[in-house]
């Protein structure tokens, strides 16, 4: 009995081969009979046939270099959205903490000035705070917040302009030096709330 395929027959306890080693033969069941052409490869066939060979080293570099860059592009992207992100803006406050305690500042000193506009120590004392409440924060949050040191240093001015009036001298807005007023650039720089705090303590 041959199997399906015709490539073995049983002997009775197991399944041997129907053909001949070279092919050229098949066992009937009874006897060899010659078969032509072979229908099977030879063995020897077999082992002279050449290996299928691999994917070339190119082929799989290019393969990976093809996968890598779009990755590497995403990533390179990413941290550049990253950096632009959490880069320092030079013409204004915008580090969290900082803001917060300039906007705290500045209610504080919009609310004395207006509840005594003609009260230049009260104005400034309130001025004092400010600047204590912006230090607070600490040298390095200042420093990481480019615009907030020469802000402080405007308020400064500020104050310092308004003590003058104390001895009956007009109030005279402090100048940068390409003169340009500072207290328009406090407003510039700092949180909208402080923008009502500085025209106060200028309007004198």
């Amino acid at each position: 009995m041959h199997s399906d395929d015709r490539r073995f027959w049983w002997d009775g306890t197991q399944w041997v081969p129907a053909w001949s080693p070279d092919g050229s033969s098949w066992f009937d069941g009874a006897r060899w009979q010659p078969a032509g052409p072979p229908r099977y490869p030879a063995a020897a066939a077999l082992r002279d046939e050449p290996r299928r060979r691999g994917m070339r080293w190119w082929v799989v570099a290019l393969i990976v270099v093809g996968a890598l860059v779009p990755v590497a592009f995403i990533g390179v992207s990413i941290a550049g959205l990253v950096a632009y992100a959490t880069a320092d803006e030079p013409n204004w406050i915008d580090r969290e903490d900082v803001t917060d305690a300039a906007a705290a500042g500045c209610s504080d000193v919009a609310q004395t000035i207006s509840a005594s506009p003609d009260d230049v120590a009260a104005g400034n004392a309130a001025i004092d705070r400010l600047t204590a409440d912006v230090l607070a924060v600490g040298k390095d949050a200042i420093d990481d917040d480019m615009p907030t040191a020469d802000w402080l240093d405007d308020w400064a001015d500020v104050k310092a302009a308004r003590t003058a009036t104390l001895d009956g001298a007009p109030f005279v807005v402090p100048r940068t030096d390409d003169d340009y007023a500072v207290t328009d650039r406090m407003i510039d720089a700092s949180p909208e709330v402080c923008a009502r705090a500085v025209r106060l303590a200028r309007d004198l």
